[in-house]
C-alpha cells in the first residue's frame, strides 16, 4: 500500500488548521451559550412538532372513527373535515411565524453572543479575527 501522507510543510499547516478548528468547535459546543441555544431550539421544535402531528393524526382518527361528525356542514356544503384539513395550512403557517419570532428574539441573540465569545477567544489566543459575511 502506498504512503499517501505528504511530508511538505503545507500539509502540516493544513492539519494544524483543521485541528485548531476542531478544537474551536469543541470549545463552542461546551460553552454555556451554545447549550442554551440548543436547549431553546429543542424547547420550541419538539412541542411544535408534537402539536402538529397530534392535530394531523387527530383529524385522520376523527374522519375514520366519527365520520358522521366530520360530515357535519359548517358553512354551506363545506363540512368539518374540509375545515380541519384546510386549518392544517393555517397551523403550519402559525408555527412557521412563531418560529421566526422565537428565532429573531431568542436564537439570534444567543448566536450573536457565541460569535462574540469566539472572536474574543481568538483575540486572546492571538489568532486572526474572522470578518463577518454581509
Amino acid at each position: 500500500m502506498a504512503d499517501v501522507t505528504r511530508k511538505s510543510g503545507a500539509s502540516s499547516d493544513v492539519t494544524e488548521e483543521l485541528l485548531s478548528k476542531a478544537h474551536m468547535y469543541e470549545e463552542i459546543e461546551q460553552g454555556e451559550d451554545f447549550k442554551k441555544l440548543t436547549r431553546a431550539r429543542r424547547n420550541f421544535i419538539i412541542p411544535a412538532m408534537i402539536i402538529f402531528i397530534v392535530y394531523y393524526f387527530g383529524m385522520l382518527v376523527l374522519i375514520n372513527y366519527f365520520p358522521s361528525l366530520m360530515e357535519t356542514d359548517v358553512i354551506g356544503s363545506i363540512n368539518l373535515a374540509y375545515v380541519m384539513a384546510l386549518s392544517q395550512f393555517i397551523l403550519a403557517w402559525a408555527i412557521a411565524f412563531a418560529y421566526l419570532r422565537v428565532s429573531t428574539n431568542v436564537f439570534d441573540k444567543l448566536i450573536t453572543k457565541i460569535i462574540a465569545s469566539v472572536k474574543h477567544s481568538d483575540e486572546k489566543a492571538g489568532r486572526p479575527v474572522r470578518k463577518e459575511n454581509k
